[in-house]
């Protein structure tokens, strides 16, 4: 794998703790409830589908022959 891909990876998964374990419980269910916490999951999803995506579709990447 590469640096970047493990990088990338680390980000998604700093991301998805971040919210999920201090955003989501203290910040926004107090506030928004069940709905505040369903747009947060649905954050995530928006954040971390189209990284993911460029990853596994390789976009980006330069070709070793040029």
């Amino acid at each position: 794998m590469k640096k970047k891909a493990v990088w990338r990876i680390i980000g998604i998964g700093i991301f998805h703790t971040l919210l999920y374990g201090w955003s989501v419980p203290f910040v926004i269910y107090p506030k928004f409830c069940k709905i505040g916490a369903g747009f947060a999951v649905a954050l995530a999803v928006v954040v971390s589908v189209p990284v993911l995506g460029t990853l596994l579709s390789g976009k980006g990447r330069k070709e070793k022959n040029e």
